[in-house]
């Protein structure tokens, strides 16, 4: 069995369920806090996320709410998600950005 926590804002929060035993994590992350969604997270606080679940979860995940193929992979690269789950208004295909 695999244990998901999702909609974590906070590096305690995430701690707390690595602990428990979660296997992935997952953060909503938004380039501006616009109150879209009740949790979504600055970069900035999805970094700190992610860098104090390394080595503690099985998968770091993303939950994107850009529309934009290269803003996504671009916020891929700046996190180091193990795991994209892409969000919102998202139209493109998986070829739709160069990698």
């Amino acid at each position: 069995m695999i244990v998901q926590i999702y909609s974590l804002e906070t590096a305690e929060e995430a701690a707390a369920c690595a602990e428990a035993g979660a296997d992935q994590i997952g953060v909503l992350v938004s380039r501006k806090l616009d109150g879209r969604y009740p949790c979504e997270v600055l970069p900035e606080q999805a970094l700190e996320i992610f860098d104090t679940l390394r080595g503690k979860v099985r998968r770091s995940v993303l939950i994107s709410t850009d529309s934009d193929p290269d803003q996504i992979l671009q916020m891929m690269n700046y996190l180091h998600a193990d795991v994209l789950q892409l969000c919102a208004d998202y139209h493109g295909s998986w070829t739709s950005a160069g990698a």
